[in-house]
């Protein structure tokens, strides 16, 4: 018989190729040339276990952060054997999303999960967070003193570090270190090549194409402004306290459902247009959305996104002319009743701004005669229906 001691834990006699441990769901596989029976060395003695499966043994393992060669052993030969994710994660004792993260970012370039391969990446990209991220002062005191001394750029200062094995952060805080010291006065820019200008005429380009194609309210139909459906919603942001902070706000025009979500990148315009996608594609899918208006904010310059996703029109409204977007500007008026002008959004969780959105839609309006948003959309489906 042998005997291995495996991970400081307990010790484990071999002569099997497979143990289950009662109450112990956290397991762990690795292969087994040959054995027969195994056995559980403890101070009362052994303890035989149980037998099971082929080409595996199983040892008690504690949690770990990250996957371990044996863990990814198992799920590849268990991948091969058609195996489910679910039945994976219970078997190496992980979340089902834990196995699936795995696969997906560590398969070959044929797409291909391989254990050798996985460890392979997985500890490339553990040498890679080796790398400092936080910008300490010693760290500033070397990088003002290239940029005084040699005028490098930053991607230069980084390869340079890195090449010499020095600590060092990555070059997108040695950018935002310098953007930083701009805004409160320094002299720092101007000792690298470009001043930092040319990042500015890069953002500048995509708005003027986009605007370009925008439409214009009179551009929209009148059923619109009929408000006889549902699904022509007009949207707007909340600004808050920093002015990068932002909550979007979409309501429809016929009955005043509001819909309200955080916006965690503020006004960026891109992640703004994936937010608008995923809480309108239920009502797309449910035949249920026809147009949105909003203003010219530059917010909104990827709205051709949004309608080539949803597959409806996006109309902007008049400069500086709220009345072409009424219903939007009484809701965030509502809105600010929870949320008062100067208030920081980071104080102000999501589970929070949800329980505005469901109060404001259960609250009755005079408009829709003493009805709640949430009643007035429920009649109209059901109207739909008959």
């Amino acid at each position: 018989m042998q005997t291995f001691a495996l991970c400081q834990h307990q010790i484990y006699r071999l002569s099997a190729n497979y143990a289950c441990f009662e109450n112990h769901p956290l397991i762990m596989y690795f292969p087994v040339v040959s054995a027969t029976q195994i056995e559980r060395i403890s101070p009362e003695g052994l303890a035989p276990l149980g037998m099971g499966a082929k080409d595996y043994i199983c040892v008690n393992m504690k949690k770990y952060n990250h996957l371990s060669r044996e863990q990814r052993y198992t799920i590849d030969r268990l991948l091969q054997q058609k195996k489910s994710y679910s039945f994976i994660a219970q078997t190496i004792g992980v979340s089902t999303s834990t196995v699936s993260r795995e696969v997906k970012r560590n398969k070959t370039a044929r797409g291909r999960y391989s254990c050798h391969a996985a460890h392979m990446y997985a500890t490339e990209r553990k040498e890679w967070r080796c790398y400092p991220r936080k910008f300490t002062d010693k760290m500033q005191e070397q990088v003002v003193q290239i940029l005084r001394e040699k005028q490098w750029s930053p991607e230069q200062i980084v390869g340079r570090f890195r090449l010499k094995g020095i600590p060092i952060v990555g070059k997108t805080t040695l950018y935002t270190f310098l953007h930083e010291d701009k805004a409160l006065g320094g002299d720092l820019c101007q000792l690298t090549r470009h001043h930092l200008k040319y990042r500015r005429k890069n953002l500048a380009k995509p708005l003027k194409s986009q605007w370009e194609k925008r439409k214009g309210i009179d551009q929209r139909p009148q059923c619109i402004n009929q408000e006889e459906r549902f699904g022509d919603f007009e949207m707007d942001l909340i600004i808050g306290a920093k002015q990068q902070e932002a909550i979007l706000t979409l309501t429809d025009r016929k009955t005043d459902y509001a819909i309200i979500e955080p916006l965690p990148k503020g006004k960026n315009a891109k992640a703004l247009a994936r937010v608008v996608n995923q809480k309108l594609n239920y009502f797309k899918r449910m035949g249920l959305l026809h147009s949105i208006t909003t203003d010219n904010g530059a917010e909104f310059m990827f709205f051709s996104s949004i309608e080539r996703a949803l597959k409806i029109p996006v109309f902007f409204a008049k400069p500086y002319c709220s009345t072409d977007k009424p219903h939007i500007e009484h809701l965030n008026k509502l809105i600010r009743q929870y949320i008062p002008k100067g208030t920081s959004f980071s104080e102000i969780s999501k589970l929070q701004i949800k329980t505005i959105q469901r109060l404001l839609n259960n609250r009755p309006r005079k408009k829709l005669n003493f009805q709640s948003p949430i009643e007035a959309l429920d009649v109209y489906l059901q109207q739909r229906c008959t």
